[in-house]
């Protein structure tokens, strides 16, 4: 579902480094930018939290659920799911 972008390209050498800070910033065009919404947050009583995420990037769009477990002062993912956007057909 990710992906991963690189801006500048690898190896680098100090001469790139200073070619690259140095440049004017532009944005990214409308059809290669990517968001993410976190909704519908909900903390349960045995101390987790879970919450649907939705992707926007040039693929599509993706929903998942997320459980999360409390881990010192922090949150940690504990499962993972990735949402069919399809919706369900009712039951005759």
């Amino acid at each position: 579902m990710s992906r991963r972008r690189n801006i500048v390209s690898w190896p680098l050498t100090a001469d790139d480094v200073r070619a690259f800070l140095g440049g004017t910033p532009a944005p990214l065009p409308a059809e290669a930018r990517e968001s993410i919404r976190i909704r519908d947050v909900r903390a349960l009583p045995d101390g987790r939290a879970t919450a649907f995420f939705d992707i926007r990037n040039p693929d599509g769009t993706f929903t998942g659920f997320v459980t999360l477990v409390r881990h010192d002062d922090r949150y940690l993912v504990d499962a993972n799911v990735e949402v069919a956007l399809d919706p369900a057909t009712p039951a005759p």
